[in-house]
C-alpha cells in the first residue's frame, strides 16, 4: 500500500517571531517516513516529534518563524521495487511590522538571510540601507558573491574575513530617537584583519583596486578604511564588535591548546630565559601588536601570548635589543612538563611532577651523559674553529689571486664606506617566516658605489659574499630605509619586501636578502 496523507498541515498567518506547530499524519504499508521541507529544502532548524499507532505515523514540526515560507510534509515508503510518495504543503505568512524601526536612511530589522546566519547573533537588529531598491535582497547578494571569493584565501585569513564581511555589510542597528543608524565595525577588529589575519590578501586587493582590477565577487564592494572607524576603547557603544575576536570559553591559564591564541597564563620569560617586553611598550622593539587591537592582550603586562594565533605557540618581544622575539616555555595542555615564569601573586601554586627515583646506577648514568655531552661539544667546537680558519685562508688566497672584472670596483672595499643605517634592527613588525629566512648580516656587505635615491632611502651597489651557494660573492643592489622613517613608511617597506619575496622569475627583480 503506497503512502498517503491522512491529515495535511494547515496554512497559518502569524506574527513575527512566533512559534508555530505544523501537524501531518500519513499511513501506508510499510509504514511511511515523513520528511519536512521549507521552501523545497530540508528543514534545518526546528524540533520534530513523531509517534506511530495502528500503522499511522503522526509528525509534528515546531519552528520559530521570522519570515514567510512554504512548509511541505513528504511521506514516502517502498512497496516491492516501487517507491510511493505523497505530499501536502502549508503556507506560513508573517504579519506585523517586520521593519521594526524605519527612517530616511534605512531601517532596523532582524537578519533573515542564510549566508551570515552562523556568524550574526540570533535575533540581532541589523541595518538595511534604503538606497537599495530591495535592501535585504541586495545586501544578501553582496555577501553571497563575495563569500565565494573568500573560499580562495588562506585558512588563516578566511574565518576572520568572513566575520568582518558579515558585520561590515549587516552592521548592528542603533534605533535612536533621530532615526535608525548603523554601528560600524570597531577600528581594532578591522585592523586585526587587515594587518594580521589577511595581510597579503588585503595588500593584493588594495593594489588591484588602484589598478582597476576587480574579482567578479568583490567588484561591488569597497574595502573599509579601518583608521576612520570608531574605536571600541574610546566609546564601546559606538561600534560593532566582531564575535570572532572574543572567544572567552577557550581561555586557558596553565597550558595552551592549539596554537595558544587564548592562553592567558603568567609566563613572562622566553625559552632561552630572556625577560619579556610589555605589550603596551614600544621599547626596545617597535610593534603593532598592542592591547588596543587584540583583546587577548588586555591586562597582558609582559606575559607570553600569541595574539591573533599567527604563530605556533605563545611568544613575546624580548627586553634584549638584539633579539626581537622568541617563543616561551609554555606547555601544551596534557603535557606534564612545566612552564617557566613568574607566578601571578594571587595565583595557586602549580602541582609539581613527582621526583625521579634516586639510585647509584641512575647517578652514574647522569654523570656519564654530562661528561659525554661536554666532550662532544668541545670536539665540535674545535672542528668548527679549524674549518672556519681554513675557509678564511682559502678566501684570502683566492681574493688575492683574482683581479676585479669591473673597472668601477675600487681597489679596496671597506665597510667604513657603507652608509650608516639607523633603522638597522629596528623593524616595527614581527617578520613573517619568509622574510626571516632571507635575513643576511649587514656587516658582510661590501660597498661598491652609489646608484641613487629611492622612495624609502639611498640605493647603492654592493658585493654580498656567500649570499648564494654556487658563487663566492654576488653583485646586488641594496635599498636602505630613511633615517627616522615613520611607522607607515616602515610598514610599506616591509610590505614591499614581503611582496618581492614572492617573485621568482628571471625577468623580475628578486629579493635575495633582508
Amino acid at each position: 500500500v503506497f503512502a498517503r496523507i491522512l491529515k495535511a498541515p494547515e496554512s497559518q498567518n502569524i506574527t513575527f517571531g512566533s512559534v508555530v506547530t505544523l501537524r501531518c499524519t500519513a499511513t501506508g504499508l510499510p509504514i511511511p517516513t515523513i520528511t519536512w521541507l521549507e521552501n523545497g529544502k530540508a528543514v534545518s532548524a526546528g524540533s520534530i516529534e513523531e509517534s506511530v499507532k495502528d500503522r499511522v505515523v503522526d509528525s509534528r514540526l515546531q519552528v520559530y518563524v521570522t519570515r514567510p515560507g512554504l512548509f511541505t510534509c513528504l511521506a514516502t515508503n517502498k512497496h516491492s521495487k516501487t517507491f510511493g510518495a505523497a505530499k501536502s504543503a502549508a503556507t506560513i505568512s508573517v504579519s506585523g511590522m517586520l521593519k521594526l524601526y524605519k527612517g530616511d536612511a534605512g531601517y532596523c530589522s532582524t537578519y533573515r538571510g542564510e549566508v551570515c546566519s552562523a556568524i550574526l547573533a540570533n535575533n540581532a537588529l541589523v541595518f538595511f540601507n534604503s538606497s537599495y531598491a530591495d535592501p535585504e535582497e541586495t545586501q544578501e547578494l553582496l555577501v553571497h558573491t563575495a563569500w565565494t571569493e573568500l573560499k580562495m584565501v588562506s585558512s588563516f585569513c578566511q574565518p576572520a574575513a568572513e566575520s568582518l564581511l558579515c558585520n561590515y555589510i549587516f552592521q548592528e542597528c542603533n534605533p535612536s530617537g533621530s532615526g535608525p543608524a548603523p554601528k560600524p565595525v570597531c577600528r581594532e577588529n578591522c585592523l586585526a584583519v587587515k594587518d594580521l589575519y589577511c595581510f597579503k590578501e588585503w595588500l593584493s586587493m588594495e593594489e588591484n583596486s588602484q589598478k582597476g582590477i576587480y574579482k567578479p565577487g568583490l567588484m561591488l564592494l569597497t574595502l573599509p578604511e579601518c583608521n576612520r572607524l570608531p574605536s571600541l576603547h574610546q566609546d564601546p557603544s559606538s561600534c560593532t564588535r566582531i564575535p570572532f575576536f572574543s572567544k572567552v570559553a577557550r581561555v586557558t591559564w596553565t597550558c595552551y591548546n592549539g596554537n595558544g591564541q587564548f592562553y592567558q597564563g603568567w609566563v613572562n620569560v622566553t625559552a632561552s630565559g630572556i625577560p619579556c617586553q610589555k605589550w603596551s611598550d614600544q621599547a626596545p622593539h617597535l610593534h603593532r601588536r598592542t592591547p588596543q587591537v587584540f583583546p587577548e592582550l588586555s591586562d597582558a603586562e609582559n606575559y607570553c601570548r600569541n595574539p591573533g594565533g599567527e604563530n605556533e605557540r605563545p611568544w613575546c618581544y624580548t627586553k634584549d635589543p638584539s633579539v626581537t622575539w622568541e617563543y616561551c616555555s609554555v606547555s601544551p595542555c596534557g603535557d606534564a612538563s612545566l612552564s617557566l615564569g613568574t607566578k601571578k601573586p594571587n595565583g595557586d601554586t602549580p602541582h609539581l611532577p613527582p621526583p625521579l627515583p634516586f639510585s647509584p646506577t641512575y647517578s652514574m648514568t647522569v654523570i656519564i651523559s654530562i661528561i659525554s655531552s661536554f666532550a662532544l661539544v668541545v670536539i665540535l667546537s674545535i672542528v668548527t674553529l679549524v674549518c672556519c680558519r681554513r675557509r678564511k685562508q682559502w678566501k684570502n688566497t683566492k681574493r688575492e689571486s683574482e683581479t676585479p672584472t669591473l673597472t668601477t670596483l675600487p681597489s679596496e672595499l671597506l665597510l667604513d664606506r657603507l652608509h650608516p643605517n639607523p633603522m638597522y634592527q629596528r623593524m616595527p613588525l614581527l617578520l613573517n617566516p619568509k622574510l626571516l629566512s632571507l635575513e643576511y648580516p649587514r656587516n658582510n656587505i661590501e660597498y661598491v658605489r652609489d646608484i641613487g635615491e629611492g622612495a624609502f632611502g639611498r640605493v647603492f651597489q654592493a658585493r654580498a659574499p656567500g649570499l648564494l651557494p654556487y658563487e663566492p660573492f654576488t653583485m646586488v643592489a641594496v635599498k636602505m630605509l630613511k633615517e627616522e622613517a615613520s611607522a607607515d613608511m616602515q610598514a610599506d617597506f616591509q610590505r614591499e619586501a614581503a611582496l618581492m619575496a614572492e617573485f621568482d622569475n628571471p625577468n623580475i627583480v628578486k629579493l635575495l636578502g633582508i
